[in-house]
């Protein structure tokens, strides 16, 4: 659930699809429309709800370890968070807020706003494809290192990484419908094999604006094991892996 917090409002205009259009300017429009629906969220609070599982290997099924209720703000282009039915939102980043275990952030408007700006990601368009039991199409995207702002802590040490992944939208409204960040060349220090976020995407109602937001994302990060102090990648079959889920 959203709600209104009186602060700044965007407006943009929507733009909609063209079949014959050249793939080149087809992206065009996407990026464009994506970046307009970024742009016109209103700073907003929503109630976030956060299931934290892990598994020993990749043959057994996901545990949960806890749930965290929080409220999450998007304000000022900044996401701000409080625990549920705080009287204020802490200055902490979320990492210190919560301590051990699995968190990310940027679920709700920042990974895709650091995809589509300009100057960023390479693109390559990949067709039409079904998306539960709809059309979609599906375009590939990399950032590499030099223009990423994408960071992981583990702590002591946090790092920038490059990522790619691949994100689908809706052929006659352009509407962002899915988008997935995965990073796979992570620095040794951080004792990560690999991280991956997937976003789903719906239309959300923000005071009377209709907007475009993420209503759950899964996040899932595979550690490399350590053996007599030091970490070794992992066999593909035995490592273990830990899975965040706002829903």
């Amino acid at each position: 659930m959203c709600r209104w917090v009186p602060y700044a409002l965007f407006w943009a205009a929507t733009l909609s699809a063209q079949q014959d259009q050249v793939p080149d300017a087809l992206l065009a429009r996407i990026r464009t429309k994506v970046s307009q629906d970024v742009a016109r969220l209103p700073d907003y609070v929503c109630v976030q709800t956060v299931e934290r599982a892990h598994r020993a290997t990749a043959r057994e099924q996901f545990k949960l370890q806890d749930t965290l209720r929080l409220e999450v703000a998007l304000i000022g282009n900044r996401e701000r968070f409080a625990w549920l039915d705080a009287r204020r939102f802490e200055d902490r980043e979320l990492r210190d807020m919560v301590g051990k275990g699995t968190i990310g952030t940027g679920n709700f408007a920042l990974h895709t706003k650091h995809v589509f700006q300009a100057n960023v990601a390479e693109f390559q368009a990949r067709g039409q494809v079904n998306h539960q039991g709809r059309r979609a199409l599906r375009y590939d995207y990399e950032v590499p290192w030099e223009r990423s702002g994408y960071r992981i802590r583990m702590p002591p040490h946090e790092e920038v990484v490059g990522f790619r992944g691949s994100f689908l939208v809706d052929p006659e409204t352009l509407d962002l419908l899915r988008l997935e960040v995965h990073a796979d060349e992570i620095p040794e220090e951080l004792g990560l094999d690999r991280a991956s976020t997937i976003l789903e995407y719906a239309h959300v109602t923000i005071g009377a604006l209709d907007c475009i937001l993420s209503r759950r994302s899964r996040l899932t990060h595979r550690r490399w094991p350590v053996f007599r102090g030091r970490t070794k990648p992992p066999r593909r079959t035995n490592a273990p892996l830990w899975m965040f889920r706002v829903v």
